[in-house]
């Protein structure tokens, strides 16, 4: 009984959160039925995530200057971003963007207009920016992406972007190799990706590299320690190979 009553604790403390950054911009019902449905997503990804990655919006949406006007569309990008990971074997995006769509129509009908639904479904399909004019939609769509990337630096889970990045990144070893020997080759990847001099960074424009410096930092040293990150492969291995 008590296990419960500290979840229920738990969840009415996030959805308070998560009210107060997004509460003033969507409608109440929506919050609430992508809360609910959020709960369901795996470790990760679910109403706690989505209570930090609304944080991260918040700080983002501010560096970039983003207008007040278009604020609840970022909101429910965030919202909804991640909706996909609820059902085993789907891809997450495309999945997440036909979520979108349901939700945007069944719990917020009328608020959205037809084009900021589109603007929505496209940065849950993570829409590539490169091609596009200049525009609100495309600093939405750029944000969105950050989130994606440094949500999970600014409210540290390094076990959690290990797990994602060799499950993308590699396949069970079945060359002649020792066991630590893999595990560290994968850590060196990662530190080419999350590392100080990682090509991840190489995106963000330099107001949330400086803006956001201490986070960057401390999650690079870790991305940089051969010895912590092939740790993490080694001990969460049935958990990056296991299905989905």
């Amino acid at each position: 009984m008590n296990r419960f009553r500290i979840a229920d604790r738990k969840n009415f403390q996030l959805f308070q959160g998560i009210l107060t950054v997004a509460g003033n911009y969507l409608p109440l019902g929506f919050i609430f039925r992508v809360f609910n449905h959020m709960k369901k997503n795996p470790e990760g990804y679910d109403q706690e995530w989505l209570y930090n990655a609304l944080c991260a919006t918040k700080d983002l949406s501010q560096l970039h200057s983003l207008p007040e006007g278009a604020l609840h569309v970022m909101y429910a990008v965030t919202m909804l971003m991640e909706t996909g990971r609820t059902y085993e074997g789907s891809i997450p995006t495309d999945a997440a963007a036909a979520f979108a769509v349901v939700f945007l129509n069944e719990h917020a009908d009328g608020f959205f207009s037809d084009d900021e639904i589109q603007s929505i479904y496209k940065s849950c399909r993570r829409t590539s920016v490169m091609n596009m004019r200049p525009s609100v939609d495309t600093t939405i769509a750029v944000v969105a992406n950050e989130v994606r990337l440094l949500t999970d630096i600014f409210y540290p889970n390094t076990a959690k972007m290990v797990v994602e990045f060799v499950r993308n990144n590699s396949t069970p070893n079945l060359a002649p190799m020792e066991p630590d020997e893999w595990c560290k080759e994968l850590a060196a990847s990662f530190a080419e990706r999350f590392g100080r001099r990682g090509t991840a960074w190489k995106t963000l424009p330099v107001m949330v590299l400086n803006n956001k410096q201490e986070q960057l930092r401390n999650f690079q040293a870790l991305a940089d320690d051969a010895d912590y990150v092939s740790g993490l492969v080694k001990n969460n291995y049935n958990r990056i190979f296991a299905r989905r």
